[in-house]
């Protein structure tokens, strides 16, 4: 039994057209405007600035340090490498849904660790 082409054509396009305003809602709440952000980079960081932002490099390379295997090796390939998830499953030897639930577990662990009262 044939089904129309049409309506199932319509509603792919109305919702890939809703996607695509959601993600230009998410891109813009994490934009800046361009004078505010000329204006942070027009200024120099402060000694204090550096040596803060060198303290918690530290902290993050610890805390991800403290990480079983598994979790620091997908969070190192997929997140810090940027690799695809079946180029992190060739190089690691762990499957897919492994990676993501590892990676998953690593980024959880480090937000209970530096959460919002840190």
């Amino acid at each position: 039994m044939a089904r129309p082409f049409r309506p199932w054509l319509v509603a792919i396009a109305e919702r890939r057209a809703l996607d695509r305003i959601r993600a230009r809602g998410r891109r813009a709440r994490r934009e800046m405007p361009a004078d505010a952000a000329g204006e942070i980079a027009s200024s120099a960081p402060g000694v204090d600035t550096e040596l803060d932002a060198q303290r918690a490099a530290a902290k993050l390379r610890s805390a991800i340090e403290a990480l079983p295997m598994a979790q620091r090796t997908a969070l190192g390939l997929t997140k810090i490498e940027d690799r695809s998830l079946a180029e992190a499953s060739r190089h690691s030897g762990m499957t897919v849904g492994a990676l993501k639930v590892a990676t998953h577990r690593a980024l959880h662990a480090l937000r209970r660790r530096f959460g919002p009262d840190q």
